[in-house]
């Protein structure tokens, strides 16, 4: 299975807003980066933080990739 969502490393402000939205809790925060990512192992592809990133990603930095 193919993971195709990723969080724009120049975009992510690293607010943490995104990882509430995620059901699978694929998205994590890094501490020493101070941002988000999708875990690719976790994510199922169900695409719902590209298509809502607009109600809580304030950057809108989630991408197919």
């Amino acid at each position: 299975m193919s993971h195709q969502v990723i969080i724009n490393q120049e975009k992510c402000v690293g607010c943490k807003q995104c990882q509430k939205y995620c059901s699978v809790d694929a998205i994590k925060y890094d501490p020493e980066k101070k941002q988000c990512y999708v875990d690719q192992v976790e994510c199922v592809d169900c695409y719902v933080c590209v298509h809502q990133q607009a109600q809580f990603c304030p950057k809108e930095a989630f991408e197919p990739a």
